[in-house]
């Protein structure tokens, strides 16, 4: 039960600093996201296509170097092996 009110103060305390308390600022709702979009507008074709293109080569480098480690196994010695477990 500890626990349980350990973790909900916790919770609570990080909401109420982050999202519950007003910011310290006289208009706070002008400083949303201005600064970290750069000048990119939602329509900008080529941010979305390279955003697009990076997440295919992490996906391809991701998915090919777990494939190309397990491609060395001998198949008989990883069968043979896996019933020592």
């Amino acid at each position: 039960m500890a626990l349980g009110i350990g973790a909900n103060s916790a919770v609570f305390t990080a909401l109420d600093q982050t999202v519950i308390r007003p910011l310290p600022y006289h208009d706070p709702d002008r400083l949303a996201m201005a600064p970290l979009n750069f000048g990119v507008t939602p329509l900008d074709w080529r941010t979305f296509l390279g955003v697009a293109a990076l997440l295919e080569a992490v996906a391809l480098v991701a998915s090919y170097v777990p494939a190309r480690r397990a491609a060395m196994v001998d198949p008989a010695i990883a069968l043979r092996d896996a019933g020592s477990y």
